[in-house]
């Protein structure tokens, strides 16, 4: 909207049904009462949202008005775009079709009925004609005064045109230079802003005069086009020299990040960060960090941490003063999850640091360092982490133990892993304890864990579990347990048994040994298994599997056709139609057997 719909200011929260083309009313035919209000089509409802953009800290809420403007009782017509023309009324067109989305078979569509309507509000109506490309460029100045956007627009982008192969009229100029300083609507000022940005005419002088404006809107286009009209070199307010030497004769990017009250200036400035000097973007950073209602904002801690990430690996020590000193905990909390995450000196640091915590510091400390290293492997563990791991395993706050564990077990922790195996052997532990036990485990595939698993699979809560850990194991004897247990296995287990036992030649061989003798009925032996046996390209076993249990042939062309001819008719089904899952568990029940 005017005034306020810059890229870090504007986010549409409205939600429903499907929406396409969108609109802000800026015209001058409907009432006043709809203008800045924000109208989109509905796909399935048929109809025009009507939405207002209501501030909220630096950005805006997108809601709905309680009343929309147009309903159509045709289920066919589907609304696409929407823009207002140079009458003030609203053009729009539709696509007209009984199918509305979901179907990517584009070959189905009509491209033959779409339309378009023009809405206007009949007291107000007038025809316009307008030939900007005969106006003079202070006609087109003038333009940026007219109350309906399509004009303001038009003209505009007639001068930046002009600008790419001619100087715009002296006057021309300096008539859009007084409009942004002197014009007493924020509204016009922004566009004479924007306008001489587009003819590459909004100079140093200008920018920081602007800086100082009254509106927080115009402070805050100052800030972007600041970054976008000039290169970065040559402009003194943006240099690093200007900021060490403190230039009172304009605002700085610093001085309004220490300074301005707007959280709305101070998203842009945050949006600024990647775009100055790396001195200037930490400058900016900790001004906007030291600020406590920024934390108010709901998306500018998000734009200051994007901004200043990249430069965290850069100066690690800078970045970890940022962190203490903000007065906003996200960026406390993004700042040592990065760099936990990509840098073993810093969780080095961190780790040491853990030592001489205590109480909540610790425990919040403790989270950002396992949710950091979550998942990782072959990192090192520091010379610090040996000293604190123990309190952490023996504390009896489940969070922090829990916590020492995920990140003892990203370390490759031996101590860790043998209190884990102690544990999953102890007859005393319940079960859920025993399942986070075996989750550490997971992480370690030291032989010395296979005569603490096998046990184990008898106890039907852990049993999957247990399969999937010993998968990993080359060994006789997992094989030679699974066996002993698969008549009693049900279900999931059974199958991730038979998966497993699949998996090895030798392994297929016992297997086939075993349906031979009569101790495990032929029925086990699916064709979905026995073709994974058969893809381990072993040929003694394809020869034992051809003569025991049948060959494999390859499809006729005819069922290959067909085969694909049912896969593309599910590729053009909408999405909602079926369930991958269920297709899956229907397979491997009837068809696979066959």
């Amino acid at each position: 909207g005017e005034g306020g719909s810059g890229k870090p200011g504007a986010r549409e929260v409205y939600g429903g049904h499907s929406h396409v083309g969108t609109m802000i009313y800026l015209g001058d035919n409907w009432p006043s009462e709809y203008r800045n209000h924000l109208f989109t089509h509905n796909l399935h409802g048929h109809q025009m949202n009507h939405v207002i953009n209501r501030r909220q800290a630096g950005g805006y809420n997108s809601v709905h008005a309680g009343y929309d403007t147009l309903f159509c009782a045709d289920q066919q017509y589907i609304g696409i775009d929407l823009q207002c023309g140079p009458d003030g009324a609203v053009y729009f067109s539709d696509w007209y079709d009984s199918r509305h989305c979901h179907n990517p078979n584009m070959e189905q569509w009509d491209r033959g009925n779409g339309r378009m309507y023009r809405m206007k509000f009949d007291a107000t109506y007038k025809p316009a004609v307008v030939d900007y490309i005969t106006a003079t460029d202070e006609q087109l100045v003038a333009a940026q005064l007219h109350p309906n956007e399509w004009h303001v627009r038009t003209s505009r982008l007639v001068l930046a045109d002009r600008a790419t192969s001619r100087k715009i009229a002296p006057a021309a100029v300096e008539q859009l230079k007084s409009m942004a300083m002197k014009n007493e609507d924020p509204v016009r000022r922004l566009r004479a802003i924007w306008t001489l940005h587009c003819i590459a005419q909004l100079d140093d002088e200008l920018i920081s005069v602007l800086f100082k404006d009254q509106s927080e809107y115009v402070r805050a286009w100052a800030v972007q086009l600041a970054c976008d009209s000039v290169g970065r070199d040559s402009r003194p307010v943006l240099n690093q020299a200007s900021v060490r030497t403190g230039l009172e004769t304009r605002p700085t990017f610093i001085t309004l990040a220490q300074h301005d009250d707007s959280l709305f200036v101070r998203r842009y400035l945050a949006s600024a960060i990647p775009q100055v000097p790396a001195d200037t973007a930490w400058q900016i950073a900790e001004a906007l960090c030291s600020r406590e209602d920024s934390a108010a904002d709901r998306e500018l801690p998000l734009l200051i941490w994007y901004g200043i990430a990249p430069f965290v690996s850069q100066n690690q020590d800078r970045a970890f003063k940022l962190a203490e000193a903000s007065k906003i905990p996200a960026i406390h909390d993004y700042i040592y999850w990065y760099a936990a995450r990509n840098s073993a000196p810093a969780r080095d640091q961190i780790s040491t640091s853990l030592l001489s915590q205590s109480g909540d510091e610790r425990g919040a400390m403790l989270q950002l360092l396992a949710v950091a290293v979550r998942d990782q492997r072959g990192i090192t563990a520091s010379a610090s982490w040996s000293k604190l791991s123990t309190e952490l395993y023996d504390s009896r706050v489940p969070q922090m133990r829990d916590a020492g564990e995920a990140i003892g077990a990203a370390f490759g922790d031996p101590v860790l892993y043998e209190r884990m195996r102690k544990r999953i052997a102890d007859t005393s532990v319940n079960i859920p304890t025993k399942w986070e036990a075996l989750r550490v485990l997971s992480t370690d595939s030291s032989p010395e864990n296979l005569a603490h698993l096998t046990p184990l699979l008898d106890t039907p809560e852990l049993a999957a579990l247990v399969i999937s850990l010993l998968s990993r194991y080359n060994d006789i004897e997992v094989a030679n347990q699974l066996l002993a247990r698969l008549p009693r296995l049900q279900g999931q287990e059974n199958a991730a048994a038979m998966q497993v036992l699949c998996g090895r030649v030798a392994w297929s061989n016992l297997v086939l040994d075993r349906i031979a003798d009569g101790s495990l009925p032929k029925s086990q032996l699916t064709a979905f298994y026995a073709r994974q046996m058969s893809t381990l390209s072993d040929q003694k076993l394809n020869e034992r599997l051809a003569k025991e249990w049948g060959a494999f042939g390859q499809s006729s062309v005819d069922f290959k056709t067909e085969i694909a001819k049912t896969s593309a008719a599910f590729k053009a089904a909408p999405l909602w139609a079926f369930s991958e899952g269920e297709g899956a568990a229907h397979f491997k029940k009837l068809c696979a057997s066959c």
